[in-house]
């Protein structure tokens, strides 16, 4: 034990010395059964190691999320932007002062005292017919009188 606190003193470990000889039998790191760990590990190692991310693999992961991210970037400026429009729209429509527009006005003539006679224009009896050189006298449309208000 005192061969060991003076390595470590030292800055040598005794793990690490390669000069260390191996004792057989013994409380690790020095056990016996050291050599079928180390080949359990290795067995471990060998089947582990293909299914691990290469080189090409990562770049490739890395290039992805610098697209994602790109896009999620450009995404939230084009949504900010468009809310920022928006909102200065309904902003300058609210503080604008509304503009009157004149109603329409629609006047309607008054209701006549008399209503029209019928057919203006057409000879009625009573009017007077001068008859034109071989014309016949039109025929006389009877009417029947309305009474007055």
């Amino acid at each position: 034990m005192t061969n060991n606190v003076s390595n470590i003193r030292k800055g040598v470990s005794p793990v690490n010395d390669a000069s260390a000889p191996l004792a057989g039998g013994g409380d690790p790191p020095h056990d016996g059964g050291m050599e079928h760990r180390v080949t359990a590990l290795e067995t471990r190692l060998d089947t582990i190691l293909p299914t691990l991310a290469t080189k090409t693999d990562i770049e490739g992961v890395r290039s992805d999320i610098n697209r994602w991210t790109l896009g999620t970037v450009l995404t939230i400026i084009g949504v900010v932007v468009a809310a920022v429009i928006g909102l200065n729209t309904l902003w300058k429509s609210a503080a604008a002062p509304q503009q009157s527009v004149a109603p329409v006005v629609i006047q309607i003539p008054a209701y006549p005292a008399q209503p029209p006679k019928a057919n203006i224009g057409a000879f009625q009896p009573g009017d007077k017919w001068i008859p034109a050189s071989g014309s016949t006298p039109p025929s006389v449309i009877h009417q029947e009188p309305k009474p007055s208000h």
